[in-house]
């Protein structure tokens, strides 16, 4: 990698003089000093981003999943018992909301790259970017949310059924 973040790849290196010849990722051919250079990992999951389609299709398919969450919730609801049906029920809540949290993620990544590639008016415009910043702050602090409002609603006593008073109560005034 030259300086900047511009990336090549290593065609040849002339021991005499010490320079490199690289081939850019716009095809063409420059020579450098390797002062000049830093190696970056050949493997592409480390120095390429996921193409746009298989970004794509992951953004779909984790969107698959947290309906598929959502259905088997719907399914099978939860019951005061525990069995089998509460299992499977708590699976599609963690379905749900690994499948929210990465379909978030990921739909992120693509408007980070739609906003970063071509300027389009409709993509730089106040409001477009406001709202992808907003989605960002959603996608990034719902999890705290949805794990934190269950939790705290622990330390609320439930209300007995009925009118809201015990069966003494209703006897004395009564």
């Amino acid at each position: 990698q030259m300086s900047g973040d511009t990336k090549g790849v290593l065609q040849s290196v002339d021991a005499s003089t010490g320079r490199w010849t690289v081939r850019m990722q716009d095809g063409t051919t420059q020579v450098a000093e390797a002062q000049q250079l830093r190696a970056v990992s050949r493997d592409r999951s480390a120095s390429a981003p996921e193409p746009a389609p298989e970004l794509f299709n992951r953004t779909l398919w984790w969107g698959h999943a947290a309906s598929a969450g959502v259905a088997l919730q719907g399914i099978f609801t939860l019951k005061h018992e525990v069995d089998a049906q509460c299992f499977v029920h708590w699976g599609g809540a963690v379905l749900f909301m690994a499948g929210a949290m990465q379909h978030g993620k990921a739909g992120n990544e693509l408007y980070d790259r739609a906003q970063a590639g071509k300027k389009s008016p409709i993509l730089t415009g106040h409001w477009v970017k406001l709202a992808a910043r907003l989605r960002h702050y959603i996608v990034e602090y719902s999890s705290l949310v949805m794990f934190m409002v269950p939790l705290l609603m622990q330390f609320f006593p439930a209300e007995p059924k009925g009118s809201g008073t015990t069966e003494e109560e209703r006897q004395s005034v009564g």
